[in-house]
């Protein structure tokens, strides 16, 4: 849904596959039950906690980075800012009345937040301002997704609508009810596709062209990640990951089951120039790396089979209970390049915008002319009201007046008769 609006807007480790240049080192953040947040990072040995910070009192909900910067929501009510190269807290944010259920970031200028008391509230990156709130469901808030270009953003809540914001409008484009609760979304480093988490579904939306396809899992759905714009990974409770490549049949490539325990959550670790780590966590805390190398590049290239993932490191064993996880590492955003018309279609679509600008002044005009006599029947028909109302507001006086004086005539005849009846005496 919501294609026409969208149309309108539009480090590491083993050196055998050099790093893209301008993509930020292999850091990521697992929060836990306790309120703990721990700070990882990929180094040649695998993935190494560097840091860990009690920075909630309660479960932390969700994690958002960009760039040296990280925020936690968590049910404590608050959301907590973290410097992920010093390891030190930078402040904490207060709003939400309950849980703090999701945080985005808006391209390094901006974070949007929800929570449980259905408000979604946008900040100002750096300063955190708060400058501006939403009731944006009826419900509580549960998945945020900021498009890569900063312009829009979705939101999920718990009464079952997804909805499309226009973030420089600060206004709803579209609302869809959904027939079962969906409980994530997440949109395609391109920003063209998103894809919706239900429980046993996966729903992925091309929101410029309007197509929809879908992926059912015999397993609970638990997390899922976009590798590539043309790939997505989805994790299941059984510890199982479907690879999902765009614009094949079927959607599902292949499936592998790289654990034995749910899988909690996933996220990249470094994106090389045709391959990238990723880094998946289990309900247990077990962390492992793989690489998967795309065929046509790190952002739009898809596996060719099973063969392209390969695990690079010994899986680690965490012993921790997770509940959250975030990585500093993304794709830079890359729009797709519209094809330029030409002259003969660009008049062509010149001049059906003006047929259809002209119906629609037609249109408005007639509507306009239909108002304008509707209103001056109303008119009519209010002022014989008001003319009858008075006319019987005037009847009303006059009986009341003959009342008066009947009543008055026959006081002064029994006077009369009283005064007779005396004399007579």
């Amino acid at each position: 849904f919501g294609s026409s609006f969208f149309k309108s807007q539009r480090g590491g480790h083993p050196a055998s596959i050099m790093a893209v240049p301008g993509v930020p080192e292999g850091r990521f953040l697992i929060g836990t039950y306790d309120g703990g947040v721990l700070g990882f990072e990929l180094t040649e040995n695998g993935p190494e906690q560097k840091f860990g910070s009690s920075l909630h009192t309660g479960v932390v909900k969700t994690i958002a980075c960009h760039a040296k910067t990280a925020l936690t929501g968590s049910a404590d009510e608050q959301i907590a800012v973290l410097d992920v190269k010093k390891h030190t807290g930078d402040g904490v944010l207060y709003h939400h009345t309950g849980a703090v259920n999701a945080v985005a970031v808006v391209r390094g200028s901006h974070v949007l937040s929800g929570g449980e008391d259905a408000s979604i509230v946008l900040w100002k990156w750096g300063t955190w301002e708060q400058l501006k709130v939403w009731t944006a469901h009826k419900g509580a808030v549960i998945s945020i997704a900021a498009h890569p270009s900063g312009r829009l953003f979705l939101s999920l809540g718990m009464d079952r609508t997804l909805r499309m914001w226009d973030l420089l409008k600060g206004t709803v484009v579209v609302t869809h009810k959904l027939k079962t609760q969906a409980f994530h979304a997440a949109w395609a480093p391109d920003g063209e596709t998103y894809c919706l988490l239900f429980d046993q579904e996966c729903l992925i939306i091309n929101a410029a062209k309007s197509v929809t396809e879908s992926v059912i899992s015999p397993q609970k759905i638990t997390s899922c990640l976009w590798v590539s714009c043309n790939c997505l990974w989805i994790g299941c409770a059984d510890g199982k990951i479907s690879v999902v490549v765009l614009g094949k049949s079927p959607l599902v490539q292949f499936s592998f089951a790289p654990h034995i325990s749910r899988i909690k959550g996933m996220t990249l670790g470094q994106i090389h120039d045709d391959a990238v780590d990723v880094v998946t966590l289990t309900s247990q805390g077990d962390l492992c790396v793989w690489r998967i190398a795309l065929q046509g590049g790190s952002y739009k290239g898809v596996p060719v089979d099973k063969s392209a993932v390969s695990s690079i490191f010994e899986p680690k064993q965490g012993g921790i209970r997770p509940t959250a996880m975030a990585s500093t590492v993304r794709h830079p955003y890359e729009p797709v390049p519209r094809a330029p018309l030409k002259k003969k279609e660009a008049k062509r679509i010149a001049k059906e915008a003006k047929a259809i600008q002209q119906a629609q002044d037609e249109d408005s005009d007639e509507d306009s002319a239909d108002a304008n006599q509707q209103r001056q029947e109303a008119g009519k028909k209010k002022q014989a009201k008001l003319k009858k109302r008075a006319e019987a507001k005037k009847k009303a006086a006059e009986m009341l007046k003959k009342r008066q004086e009947r009543a008055k005539k026959r006081k002064s005849e029994k006077k009369k008769s009283t005064k007779k009846g005396k004399k007579k005496k």
